[in-house]
């Protein structure tokens, strides 16, 4: 689908971390990807004047979301596609009674992605290791309350 060639064409900002081009690919295929269950993985686009303009990828566990990646394209940076992404996903997590947001980011070298994250909430736990390529990464995570929050213009990738 678009949404597809859309998402594994952005996916290629993470090519400074590893082969995630690639990772992204297999989980929009549902094909088995190490350490993501793919079944529950879903894809959520925001638009912007009817464009793609950005993407979150999210793994929804029992009593827990994974934020696998937050992209927005470089045409739409710092125009709030992340912030909307990401209220996008909170709002979805509170109506599946999911009590924690967790993510993985870069710890320094990508600081407009950890300003994102902690804008909304999610705070540093610690290192969680090192990408494919070497740089380190952060273990973020926030506890939800049953708030309700903006969902902007977000919708679910389609099939």
């Amino acid at each position: 689908s678009e949404d597809h060639a859309f998402i594994v064409e952005q996916a290629d900002q993470f090519t400074v971390f590893g082969p995630y081009v690639n990772v992204f690919r297999k989980m929009l295929n549902g094909i088995h990807t190490p350490g993501v269950v793919v079944q529950n993985i879903q894809f959520f686009i925001c638009e912007a004047n009817g464009n793609p303009a950005g993407f979150l990828a999210v793994e929804w566990k029992t009593v827990e979301g994974l934020i696998h990646g937050v992209v927005t394209a470089p045409n739409f940076k710092r125009q709030g596609v992340g912030s909307s992404l990401i209220n996008h996903v909170v709002a979805e997590a509170r109506a599946r009674g999911i009590a924690t947001l967790k993510a993985i980011t870069a710890e320094t070298d990508n600081p407009a992605a950890l300003a994102l994250f902690n804008a909304h909430g999610l705070e540093n736990q610690g290192r969680a290791g090192s990408y494919p390529n070497g740089q380190g990464a952060a273990h973020l995570v926030r506890e939800l309350s049953q708030q309700s929050a903006n969902q902007g213009h977000t919708r679910q990738a389609r099939p």
